[in-house]
């Protein structure tokens, strides 16, 4: 089975996983135009066409955060609306690829790992522990999101009983 976790966003990631075992991660790549605000479609479809084929891609099914006021964890509507424009773009990525693609929200691959209401370095730490063989990918404190994408995709893996 091979899977692509996806941890969608500015500073997600996506990780590639192929018979239980981790294989390669990568950050979302972003176009070098200083707005930070669009995927470069070009490196993410060369990265894709190097792993192909591809059963799944699990997409973290995320939602901009809710707040009002500075002291908020509120995301401002113009953040809002670039994350939004990110996401679309891997996912559009994949359907051209023709690869299905299934989502799961932070609860369930979280709860999944007991990581509920913990905070992004637990998540690096749980996917060091649960695939050791992606420390080559994790090696900084900011690879957080990286080790969500290995999560997520170990998450689906567990689930389709692949493991």
């Amino acid at each position: 089975m091979r899977i692509i976790g996806v941890d969608p966003g500015r500073y997600g990631a996506l990780a590639f996983i192929c018979g239980g075992v981790v294989r390669d991660v990568i950050d979302v790549p972003l176009m070098p135009d200083n707005s930070q605000v669009q995927v470069d479609g070009a490196k993410l479809c060369a990265w894709i066409d190097k792993i192909l084929p591809i059963n799944v891609a699990v997409i973290e099914n995320v939602q901009p955060m809710r707040g009002v006021g500075a002291d908020s964890e509120g995301m401002p509507s113009g953040n809002a609306f670039r994350f939004g424009f990110i996401c679309g773009e891997i996912r559009m990525a994949f359907k051209c690829y023709g690869v299905p693609i299934a989502l799961v929200t932070p609860g369930v691959w979280k709860r999944h790992f007991d990581l509920l209401k913990q905070g992004k370095p637990a998540s690096r730490a749980k996917a060091l522990a649960v695939c050791p063989e992606a420390g080559f990918w994790l090696q900084r404190a900011k690879d957080h999101n990286r080790g969500e994408a290995v999560l997520i995709g170990k998450y689906e893996a567990e689930r389709r009983g692949m493991l």
